[in-house]
């Protein structure tokens, strides 16, 4: 059968990640078509040689191939502590999706994360109307909305509709240059707000060179952690009558977070990576699953110490006294709220929904905590004086239950 013209994918892989970016190489092979003609760069920042034969014993010659490309080791480790607010579980060398114009000399690439799997053929994607945009991506599907515009937009000072995720995007790699879109991507990541490390970068500086594409292309697993199917069906305007048929439906199904299910045996998602693990020619028996429920709810002391190990926090999130999965508002934007913030997002130990403080503009004010949903107000500070006219406030002013009051101080 005749191949069809080449579809150019890039990954960007450390040795951390290389085996997750293997099977998910191995599970875009699998289901493309026969016809279907995929050349995949796979972008290297100091990764092993063993590792790199492993990734490369996927080329199958013409029509499924595998070139890898070696870049500067560390080039971009500054970054990895550089903005307070920026994710750790995501490595810097996500920078290098700045350069991927310069990298690949191609017109068009699709980019992929590579803690992914690709559930069908990636043609289908590939063959989606740019409209004369730069790129298309999907929203991120943990954003939430406040008169129509995006909360996690807000958070880097944007009023817009949408956030998108960046471990997903179709690149007009021709537009991107005539676009200074490098120059533009690493001016905002030097002097922008960063709490992620690549992806605020694309939603600050390329937002109007985005359009949006369905979230099936770009299905983020920490969802379901969240929302059952009929909150996931209103949110995505779609009518799957279970977890297990949206999962069908999905394109490229993405284990964003730290808690992968490569680390933890995940409900749904487990079962459909160790089939693409082994067909990348992995063996269950190296891996020792964890159970993500037991590890946050009932060892407490151990994911301090992950926390502090991984992120060097100075102030430990309350996890004794909140059960995981809980809905929380986070009072206070100094040192303290900074680093509870980070941890719920490192961990998705609990949904937040809000984060308010009265001097800080860039988050919320707290007078919006009368009108919300949730299950506990975590009061963030270390000074008895103010943590008491907040927990006087919140009781007296905004009606909330003492018990609903947490504090480090108490």
């Amino acid at each position: 059968m005749k191949k069809t013209n080449p579809i150019i994918v890039a990954y960007i892989t450390d040795d951390g990640f290389s085996m997750p970016t293997t099977v998910s190489i191995a599970s875009l092979f699998d289901n493309a078509k026969e016809e279907t003609n995929i050349v995949v760069y796979v972008i290297c920042d100091a990764v092993t040689e063993e590792a790199k034969e492993r990734l490369q014993s996927l080329d199958k010659g013409e029509g499924k191939r595998v070139i890898l490309i070696d870049v500067q080791h560390d080039k971009y480790a500054c970054f990895s502590d550089r903005a307070k607010l920026c994710i750790n579980h995501v490595s810097h060398a996500a920078v290098y999706k700045f350069e991927l114009t310069q990298i690949i000399q191609a017109d068009k690439i699709i980019y992929i994360d590579g803690d992914t799997v690709v559930m069908g053929d990636i043609s289908e994607l590939w063959n989606l109307d740019m409209d004369g945009k730069s790129i298309l991506a999907a929203q991120d599907l943990l954003d939430t909305f406040e008169d129509g515009m995006s909360v996690l937009a807000k958070g880097i000072g944007s009023k817009v509709e949408h956030y998108y995720n960046s471990g997903l995007m179709v690149m007009n790699l021709d537009r991107l240059r005539n676009v200074s879109a490098t120059d533009r991507l690493m001016d905002y990541r030097l002097n922008g707000t960063n709490r992620y490390m690549d992806q605020d970068a694309f939603n600050g500086a390329m937002y109007d060179e985005i359009k949006l594409i369905p979230s099936r292309y770009n299905f983020l697993m920490q969802i379901t952690d969240f929302k059952d199917i009929e909150e996931i069906n209103e949110q995505l305007g779609c009518n799957w009558n279970s977890i297990e048929a949206c999962i069908d439906d999905v394109l490229i199904l993405h284990f964003a977070g730290p808690i992968k299910p490569w680390k933890y045996n995940r409900p749904w998602f487990t079962d459909i990576f160790m089939d693409y693990y082994e067909k990348a020619g992995y063996s269950a028996k190296e891996l020792k699953l964890l159970s993500p429920l037991r590890r946050l709810n009932g060892d407490k002391d151990w994911l301090k110490a992950q926390i502090k190990a991984e992120c060097g926090k100075d102030y430990i999130f309350p996890y004794e006294k909140v059960p995981a999965g809980s809905r929380i508002v986070i009072w206070g934007a100094g040192n303290v709220g900074k680093s509870y913030k980070k941890q719920v997002d490192y961990t998705s130990y609990c949904q937040l929904i809000k984060w308010v403080d009265e001097k800080n503009t860039v988050v919320d004010n707290p007078e919006e905590i009368k009108s919300l949903e949730y299950d506990y107000v975590i009061v963030a500070t270390v000074n008895p004086v103010f943590a008491n006219q907040i927990k006087k406030r919140l009781e007296e002013e905004m009606h909330c239950l003492s018990e609903k009051v947490i504090s480090p101080i108490d």
